[in-house]
Parts: C-alpha cells; sequence; structure tokens
C-alpha cells in the first residue's frame, strides 16, 4: 500500500481493513498532516507524517518521500514503543 498510495500533504485515503482481534474488516483512514524531517539509526530522512486512525489502537508512521517510498518509522499512539528503519 505504501507504494500506491498518492502521499502529499492534506491526502486522506480511507481503505478496508481487516482486524484479526474483532474478526471484520473496518474502515481505517490514512491522513496526511505533513512533512518533516526524521533521524533513525539508518539516516535522516524526509517523510511524510501518516496518522492512522480507524484501528484498535491510533498509529502515527512516517513515509520516505523518496520516489520508492519507504516506512521509516511508526509508533502507537499513546504508547512509549517505536519502529525505525535501520540499516
Amino acid at each position: 500500500v505504501l507504494g500506491i498510495l498518492p502521499w502529499k500533504s492534506g491526502a486522506r485515503h480511507t481503505l478496508a481493513v481487516f482486524d484479526p482481534g474483532k474478526n471484520a474488516v473496518r474502515p481505517t483512514t490514512f491522513t496526511v498532516s505533513g512533512s518533516e524531517s526524521v533521524t533513525v539509526p539508518a539516516g535522516t530522512f524526509t517523510a511524510w507524517r501518516v496518522e492512522m486512525s480507524g484501528t484498535e489502537a491510533p498509529l502515527v508512521f512516517w513515509v520516505s518521500n523518496e520516489a520508492t517510498p519507504r516506512l521509516v518509522k511508526y509508533a502507537v499512539t499513546g504508547q512509549p514503543v517505536e519502529f525505525v528503519l535501520v540499516k
């Protein structure tokens, strides 16, 4: 999905996503709140900040602005855990 959605500031995409905990398909919304610089062990990237809602636990993730977008970092909202891109 990361490679095919048109990521740009202000973009909003709603997709049907399977929730295994509920055994149901739920509408999930991905909203781009802007672009920012993100530093992770793999380097520093300019990335889109994307807020995902409609799931049990909302997520925030960063998708690089490169020609081939890739996930740079994501975090569960309100939790002290982040997953980051490493070399």
